[in-house]
């Protein structure tokens, strides 16, 4: 940072502190804690100096004051705090970077603050080596942030767990991360009992029975886009299931399903009274035994938005590409493009089924084969 250069005698060119912070170095002079301090710099001899504060997300700003901080004002970048181990984070309102790539028996991160971020810089994490554990896990604090990482978990003995894990967490965001996970019962990405949850932009690999990409339970106005998912090698297998959650968006995500042994791969699921979702412009690929769908929704489901997905299923039989089920209402299916095959029968496009009431379906494309009872669209029980 360069101090600059003052001609009039009653202006001040100082630093006003505006958040709180903690040892303050402007040159080589340390500044006690105090919010709310204006500094004179017209002291310091050298035409540059340096500000270094120990948390990232704090606010300094710089200008020109006359009678008061009045123009000229620029918040500075400040560095993040280096993490070079697995452990606790509990600074709220700080930044950590990693400098290099970590493991864990278990659990490598716990988030124990508000607006945390955690920038991996492209390094790895590897956790749950020996037991359950998280990549990175926090509960009740909000406004987490999670990029730029690269988990890995590659015992798969270890059954439960996910790479990250937020339970009543608000306000916090997923970016830009990497998973590649192995076990029965994993997610790539966890979200319980928190709203306002964005994931975006990442690459999930997921193999295990009964595992998931991006799992949401009790959660509502999340955004879950942009993903690359794929789930391979197990039976119940879910791209990204949503339960009991409402008023969130799935969008723009790829995602690639493949049961093995039994059946059932989902690619979408949403379940358990679930109303004002929009699941929109998605890529869906499902594949395994039997049973295979692309979009589920089931139990309970009212004015969601399923449009403008290209869904293809295929398996031995009883594939679906858009599934609907037991009391829905009022929800809308429009504009999708829809293949399902099988080498058996009872493949559908489209199938809605028990209590059906105000449902709309509209310039749908469906193309459905198998040897017998294959159909377009199959209405059944009260619809």
């Amino acid at each position: 940072m360069r101090k600059e250069a003052v001609d009039d005698e009653n202006i001040f060119i100082g630093l006003k502190i505006v958040e709180g912070w903690e040892n303050l170095t402007i040159g080589n002079q340390e500044i006690a804690h105090t919010n709310g301090l204006i500094l004179n710099l017209r002291d310091l001899t050298d035409s540059n100096f340096s500000v270094e504060v120990d948390k990232a997300s704090h606010t300094i700003l710089i200008g020109n004051l006359a009678g008061g901080y009045t123009a000229s004002k620029q918040q500075l970048t400040l560095d993040p705090t280096v993490q070079e181990s697995c452990g606790t984070l509990s600074s709220a309102n700080a930044e950590y970077q990693m400098t290099q790539s970590l493991s864990s028996t278990g659990t490598c991160f716990t988030v124990a603050a508000d607006n945390v971020t955690l920038d991996c810089a492209g390094f790895s994490i590897e956790y749950a080596n020996s037991t359950t554990g998280y990549g990175v896990s926090t509960t009740g604090y909000n406004t987490t942030v999670i990029k730029n990482c690269r988990f890995n978990r590659v015992n798969s003995i270890p059954q439960n767990g996910a790479a990250v894990f937020f339970s009543g967490t608000n306000n916090s965001l997923v970016f830009n991360n990497t998973f590649n996970i192995s076990g029965n019962y994993s997610f790539g990405v966890s979200l319980d009992l928190g709203n306002r949850t964005n994931v975006t932009s990442n690459l999930i690999n997921v193999s295990g029975n009964f595992s998931q990409g991006i799992g949401i339970s009790k959660s509502e106005f999340s955004n879950v886009s942009n993903n690359i998912i794929n789930t391979t090698n197990g039976n119940n297998d879910y791209g990204i299931n949503l339960t009991t959650s409402s008023f969130n968006t799935v969008a723009g995500n790829s995602i690639s399903t493949y049961g093995k042994g039994g059946s059932q791969a989902w690619g979408i699921s949403v379940s358990n009274v679930v109303n004002n979702n929009s699941v929109t412009n998605n890529n869906i690929s499902t594949s395994g035994v039997s049973t295979n769908f692309g979009i589920r929704f089931t139990s309970t489901i009212n004015n969601n938005n399923i449009s403008g997905n290209t869904i293809r299923t295929k398996g031995t039989n009883a594939n679906t590409g858009i599934s609907i089920s037991t009391t829905a209402r009022n929800n809308t299916i429009s504009n999708n493009i829809i293949y399902t095959s099988g080498t058996s029968s009872g493949n559908y496009g489209i199938g809605l089924a028990t209590t059906m009431t105000g449902n709309i379906i509209s310039g749908n494309f469906v193309n459905t084969t198998g040897t017998s009872q294959n159909y377009g669209i199959y209405l059944t029980g009260n619809t």
